[in-house]
């Protein structure tokens, strides 16, 4: 990668989504985070999938997923303002998928999804500026990790995933984890 912020600003990414997911009382997965160190990552958490999805979860809302799915850029920009967009393009497809299933059966055309846009992304900008020192410590806790080959398949809390079969950085993050819950912070 051409821009050597790029990588760690996606644990900030990466952070936000698991922060916020957290924050709103959605379940984390044993999977935890992973980042490689080009910067792609990933969170695993509970998340409302697209209809289009066999295995739709009721119990998370619409409304909670794309909070949660917006915070990872919000923090990622907030930690690297300059950073590009691109590594939110799979977040971006899901979140207009959800807006697309809000619009449906809406007299006005866009009038509800672009409205629940707007209000939704506010809500996520609170979210990640009331809990901005979580994700700093999530996000720094998943930068200092050191990077692990695929030779290892588990370490410590969580398992840990070879991305394109380069390194992949791991923090292991759910409810029953140290690493989330031992860090310096209180989600309320």
């Amino acid at each position: 990668m051409s821009d050597p912020r790029y990588p760690e600003s996606a644990a900030y990414h990466e952070g936000g989504h698991v922060v916020v997911a957290a924050a709103q009382g959605m379940r984390l997965s044993r999977h935890g985070i992973h980042l490689d160190s080009d910067g792609r990552g990933i969170s695993y958490y509970e998340y409302r999938k697209p209809k289009r999805w066999a295995n739709i979860t009721p119990e998370v809302t619409r409304e909670h997923t794309i909070i949660s799915t917006v915070a990872g850029l919000i923090a990622q920009r907030k930690f690297y303002p300059e950073c590009s967009i691109l590594g939110a393009s799979e977040d971006n497809n899901l979140v207009d998928e959800l807006l697309n299933e809000i619009n449906e059966g809406d007299d006005i055309i866009g009038y509800r999804s672009l409205k629940a846009q707007l209000e939704l992304r506010q809500e996520s900008e609170k979210f990640v500026n009331e809990f901005w020192s979580a994700i700093e410590a999530v996000a720094r806790a998943l930068w200092a990790t050191p990077e692990h080959t695929e030779g290892l398949q588990r370490a410590r809390t969580g398992l840990v995933t070879v991305v394109d079969g380069k390194k992949t950085r791991w923090c292991a993050l759910c409810r029953n984890s140290q690493a989330l819950w031992d860090l310096p912070f209180d989600l309320g």
